[in-house]
């Protein structure tokens, strides 16, 4: 016999939503939330710089630091609708914390690598753990939403882009360029433990509304996930857009580093600049 549909699955929009003034009071603080996702973005700004620049500096190939730059993104693709599930299981704080001890922990390590497959194999652990950070970010400000207006629905994004296009890039070239490789893994993991430290008082217990977690089998919820992608054309839609999006700066930070390094002789700090 199939899984009954989740509490929250047959609600309405309206239904779901709760008012104002209780979203206020199970909501955290707007501020607080956006300069969390500020902070992530930053982390991963960060890493996105440094990751194919210390690639090549363990001896890399052009290949294999656009595999590096890629398993970023494999790791969200294949861990973004287990992710949902979990958090409506364990709760958004449960997953952001376990996420961002573990990348501390993959930082402090990496450092360590000798060759590019160990870099490699680094990137790989690191996406794998990138949505334990960014989805509960995701998952309380969409919680807020009703509350906040449609007008302000674009605040996360747009705290999180800033982060990880212009403060990360900019800080990675910086350190990088006075310190190393190593003093940039220890800041990202420093950081890391300050973005643990913000997420257990901004983030709360449970996502959504309390008492209605789904408890359906993983596989079941993620196939009701594919099912809503199969279904909705705009949503569907969206996904692409972002998708082509992610791609084209992927494809920049990567082979402009590579371009800068191997055909115009540019240092590794310099390129991160």
């Amino acid at each position: 016999m199939p899984a009954a549909p989740c509490a929250s699955e047959a609600q309405s929009p309206a239904s779901a939503a709760p008012s104002g003034t209780a979203a206020r009071r199970s909501t955290p603080h707007l501020p607080a939330l956006l300069s969390l996702g500020l902070m992530v973005g930053t982390i991963n700004g960060l890493s996105r710089v440094a990751m194919p620049l210390f690639a090549a500096s363990r001896g890399a190939q052009s290949w294999q630091a656009g595999v590096v730059g890629g398993l970023g993104y494999m790791g969200v693709l294949l861990m973004a609708l287990p992710m949902g599930a979990w958090i409506d299981r364990h709760g958004s704080r449960a997953m952001f914390l376990r996420g961002a001890i573990a990348a501390a922990l993959l930082y402090l390590l990496l450092r360590l690598a000798a060759g590019p497959w160990w870099v490699i194999a680094g990137a790989a652990a690191l996406g794998f753990a990138l949505p334990f950070r960014t989805v509960p970010i995701q998952t309380e400000f969409l919680a807020m939403l009703p509350a906040l207006g449609p007008a302000k629905a674009g605040w996360n994004r747009a705290a999180f882009m800033f982060g990880l296009s212009f403060i990360g890039p900019a800080v990675s070239a910086a350190v990088l360029a006075l310190l190393g490789f190593t003093a940039l893994f220890l800041l990202v993991s420093a950081t890391l433990l300050l973005a643990f430290i913000v997420g257990r008082r901004v983030l709360l217990r449970r996502s959504g509304v309390a008492g209605q977690a789904c408890d359906a089998p993983l596989h079941v919820r993620i196939r009701r996930q594919l099912a809503i992608l199969r279904d909705d054309a705009d949503f569907r839609r969206t996904m692409l857009i972002d998708c082509l999006a992610q791609m084209s700066v992927a494809y920049f930070v990567v082979f402009a580093l590579q371009l800068a390094i191997h055909r115009f002789g540019m240092s590794l700090q310099a390129a991160a600049g």
